[in-house]
């Protein structure tokens, strides 16, 4: 028995050489050490044999306890240990088996895990590695396998997954790429296909959308072909829709890639495949969307790129296809929106440019045709709106472009179509409005440029035809108003140019047609109004001139037509007023001029 114990011994200790060589030699050491044999599982302590611990064993007979080998476990008081069964391992000496981590393995008995490759993986406590299924994959020491990530596939036992090439994809978890369709496409790895934006178009298979060429489009998007634009439509490169030709632009093919800009003359708003005429009275400019109208004052052909002005002498309104005449009494300069009323003086005929100035001895008013005749009396120069009354002294009749001036002995008053002639007694200079009457002293006939001078001896009033002859007693000189009254002491006779001195002798009163001869006993000188008393002592006749003194002998008491004898007893000296009483003792006869005494 103990033979037998010894080669099971030595069997194990060979297995666990080949693990150990150095444990081995420990072993055949204890072998020949310890030879006691004690109960399997115990070992000898002393006299008693004593359990071995977990971790150790000891077979029948030995007297010491043996360190499980590595891949070995036990218990307490075991006379072998147990191999770790698959999924697990154990160190020299353990008491139990430790479970193999996930992503490692261990056969039956390892004293260590193995890791996993890649490509498999393995749970916790695991004694063989699986096989990553199609779309999996894991890496060395891999605890599960990882899906692969779209844009990838694998296929069974896969350490990596495969990324999908250009125009494929795979989802989550694929063992194979599948072909994008049409009207997608996908770059490499890609999880889905991505579907062709508006604009774009694909093949299947494809590895990036294609752009629509230019006059192509795609409306929608995943588009597997272009279609081509309508005429009046364009686009550009990858456009998703045709763009309408802009509002003065067109063309008229399919597939167009731009527009044509509608030509002068014509527009284009709603149809873009060709552009409409402008009609009369409007026009455009190159890429017009509607044509403008012609503004007031000018008008267009139809096709018009530009208006032109309405001529001088006529007019339009806004959007005119012609250009109307102004009306008479009216004119427009060059591109005219309305004609304009001839002014004050001037006129015009239909379709005028301009006003033409009146005539003298016309007028018009504002927006006449013709202008109208001055009457007779009136007058207007060049370019008048009203005819003026001739001024008074002045007349027109047949030329009433001026005035005439009337002639000396004619006048008029204002507006007169001739002159009118002075009456008797009155005259006018050229150009008269009224006749002046000849100022006294002076006469005139009908028509009279001029008074005449009333001669000497003749006289008039104002305003007189005739002169009148000085009644006696007066006198007048050349031009006289009235005649003058000779003044006292002068006489005149009828139609006198002056008064006569009344001679010595004789005296006249004021307007006297005579003179008087002075009565006796008075006298005058030439020119004397009255006749003067003689004084005492002198005398005179009729008609003296002067006074004679009284001679001796006689006296005078004064106005006495001749001298008184002196009585007798009286004397006077010559020129005696009294005789004088001849003293006492004397005496005189009558005459005497002396006294002689008495005897």
């Amino acid at each position: 028995m103990k033979y037998s114990m010894i080669k099971i011994v030595r069997l194990f200790f060979v297995v666990f050489l080949i693990i150990d060589k150095v444990n081995y030699v420990k072993g055949e050491t204890f072998l020949k050490r310890k030879l006691i044999a004690c109960n399997e599982g115990e070992y000898l302590s002393g006299n008693s044999c004593l359990k071995c611990k977990a971790g150790t064993y000891a077979p029948e007979g030995y007297n010491s306890c043996i360190p499980c080998q590595a891949g070995t476990y036990s218990t307490a008081g075991l006379s072998s240990c147990l191999s770790c069964p698959g999924g697990t391992y154990s160190p020299q000496g353990a008491i139990s088996c430790t479970k193999c981590k996930a992503g490692t393995v261990s056969t039956k008995g390892s004293l260590g895990c193995y890791v996993c490759p890649a490509g498999s993986y393995s749970l916790e406590a695991s004694s063989k590695c699986l096989e990553c299924p199609q779309g999996t994959y894991s890496a060395r020491g891999a605890a599960a396998c990882i899906t692969c990530p779209g844009g990838y596939y694998s296929l069974k036992g896969a350490a990596a997954c495969t990324l999908c090439l250009e125009g494929k994809f795979a989802t989550p978890g694929s063992f194979a790429c599948s072909i994008c369709p049409e009207g997608t496409f996908s770059p490499r790895g890609s999880s889905k296909c991505t579907i062709c934006p508006a604009g774009k178009y694909s093949k299947a298979d494809s590895a990036a959308c294609t752009n629509c060429p230019a006059g192509y489009f795609s409306s929608k998007a995943g588009s597997s072909k272009c279609e081509l634009c309508p005429p009046g439509q364009y686009s550009a490169l990858g456009w998703a829709e045709c763009k309408l030709c802009p509002a003065g632009q067109f063309n008229s093919k399919s597939g167009s890639t731009g527009c044509t800009v509608c030509p002068q003359g014509t527009y284009q708003k709603k149809d873009a495949t060709g552009c409409n005429i402008c009609p009369a009275g409007t026009f455009s400019l190159k890429g017009s969307i509607l044509c403008t109208d012609c503004p007031a004052g000018k008008y267009s052909a139809a096709n018009s790129a530009t208006c032109s002005n309405c001529p001088a002498g006529t007019f339009s309104e806004k959007g005119s296809s012609s250009c109307t005449k102004c009306p008479s009494g009216s004119y427009s300069p060059i591109g005219s929106a309305s004609c304009l009323k001839c002014k004050p003086g001037t006129y015009s005929a239909p379709g005028s440019g301009s006003c033409t100035y009146c005539p003298a001895g016309t007028y018009s008013l504002e927006g006449y045709s013709q202008c109208v005749k001055c009457q007779p009396g009136q007058y207007s120069p060049v370019g008048s709106s009203k005819c003026n009354l001739c001024p008074a002294g002045q007349y027109s009749l047949s030329d009433l472009s001026k005035c005439d001036y009337c002639p000396a002995g004619k006048y008029s008053s204002e507006g007169s179509a001739n002159c009118l002639n002075c009456r008797a007694g009155t005259y006018s200079l050229r150009g008269a409005a009224t006749c002046v009457e000849c100022p006294a002293g002076r006469f005139s006939l009908n028509s009279a440029a001029s008074c005449d001078v009333c001669p000497a001896g003749k006289y008039s009033g104002k305003g007189s035809y005739t002169c009148s002859t000085c009644p006696p007693g007066t006198y007048s000189l050349a031009g006289s108003g009235q005649c003058l009254g000779c003044k006292q002491g002068y006489f005149s006779l009828q139609g006198a140019d002056k008064c006569t001195i009344c001679p010595a002798g004789t005296y006249s009163f004021a307007i006297s047609a005579s003179c008087n001869k002075c009565r006796p006993g008075t006298y005058s000188g030439a020119g004397a109004a009255t006749c003067i008393q003689c004084p005492a002592g002198t005398s005179s006749n009729e008609n003296a001139a002067i006074c004679t003194k009284c001679q001796a002998g006689y006296y005078s008491f004064g106005g006495d037509g001749s001298c008184s004898i002196c009585p007798a007893g009286t004397y006077s000296n010559v020129g005696a007023g009294v005789c004088t009483r001849c003293p006492s003792g004397t005496t005189s006869r009558a005459g005497a001029s002396s006294c002689v005494l008495t005897s």
